[in-house]
């Protein structure tokens, strides 16, 4: 199952944007929305534990039923800690988490047919590749 984490866009905003991309439209229904804010007291005390079951409870899953899981931005996070030291750790604590549960995996193979389509095509922008890799 694919879990879309939203703190910035309502679920509205999210269906009139991103349901009408044309590489979303035979996805959109099968994608787990989960729009939420993020709140300090949630977070703390910071650590591996404490993050790994906030992560569980945005997201209303145990971690094993997810096989991909996109956040829109990870800003909130700073935001709601407002101190880099402990958004730099809770990022960390997030990558491990993800990590344990071959949540990266998807991003790395993302990476690296980005990296291969660009090299193929001689693309050396990102606005370029990116034109690439949606328009095709």
């Amino acid at each position: 199952m694919c879990v879309y984490v939203s703190t910035r866009m309502p679920i509205t905003t999210i269906e009139n944007y991103l349901g009408n991309l044309k590489f979303m439209l035979d996805v959109f229904d099968r994608i787990y929305w989960r729009v939420v804010e993020v709140e300090a007291k949630q977070l703390m005390p910071l650590t591996h534990e404490k993050i790994a079951e906030w992560l569980e409870n945005l997201i209303g899953l145990e971690l094993e039923k997810v096989d991909r899981l996109v956040f829109d931005v990870v800003t909130s996070i700073h935001r709601a800690l407002g101190d880099v030291v402990l958004y730099r750790r809770a990022l960390k604590s997030l990558e491990l988490i993800l990590y344990e549960n071959d949540l990266l995996m998807d991003f790395r193979d993302t990476i690296n047919f980005c990296i291969k389509k660009a090299l193929k095509s001689n693309v050396a922008s990102y606005a370029n590749l990116r034109k690439l890799v949606y328009d095709g």
